[in-house]
Order: C-alpha cells, then sequence, then structure tokens
C-alpha cells in the first residue's frame, strides 16, 4: 500500500509547540526485530491533527474491503471475528472523531 505522506511532512515545525525545539520534535526509531510473531509492524506515536486525513482514508478503505468481505475468510480462519473488526472500526472512528474535535 503506497502511503499518503513521506516522513518528512512530520518534520514541520508547525505541527509542534514553539516551546519545543525542532530537534526534539520528531524521532524515528526502527528495528529489524520482530513484534511478538509478526514479522512486520509499524507504530505511530503523534499528538497532532495531520494523520486525521490518511487515517480517515485508511479506515474508509477498510471499511469497503470489510463490506465486500475481500479477505474476511482468511482472518476468520485463524480466530478473527468480524465483531473484531467492528469494535476495531468503532475505535478508530471514535479516535479520529476525537482529534477532530480539538
Amino acid at each position: 500500500m503506497a502511503c499518503c505522506f513521506t516522513l518528512g511532512a512530520f518534520k514541520d515545525p508547525a505541527l509542534y509547540t514553539s516551546w519545543l525545539e525542532p530537534l526534539h520534535a520528531f524521532n524515528v526509531w526502527k528495528t529489524q526485530r520482530a513484534f511478538r510473531k509478526y514479522e512486520k509492524s509499524a507504530a505511530l506515536v503523534s499528538n497532532s491533527q495531520s494523520l486525521v486525513k490518511p487515517l480517515d482514508m485508511i479506515v474508509g478503505k477498510a471499511w469497503n474491503m470489510f463490506a465486500s468481505r475481500a479477505y474476511l475468510h482468511q482472518y476468520t480462519k485463524f480466530g478473527i471475528e468480524e465483531e473484531d473488526f467492528l469494535d476495531s472500526f468503532t475505535l478508530l472512528e471514535q479516535v479520529i472523531a476525537s482529534y477532530c474535535n480539538l
């Protein structure tokens, strides 16, 4: 999946408070080590609204795939139920709404 933005977008000083030095405003950590049993994983910790639009697009695409039942058989085969997807969508939509209401 292609990314909607580059990491450089997070280096924009406008995203951060003025008292935070630009050097400390954004950091990237990465490792080749697997997380739990997953070969690849990603995490982003941010307190800015810059992720609202890309996250909303990702959730929208995920909803469309879920509605068309794309790959669901693969997930249910390994114990992930449709209710797990619905719970995840609800949680992500609440996060998006919270950031939009800041």
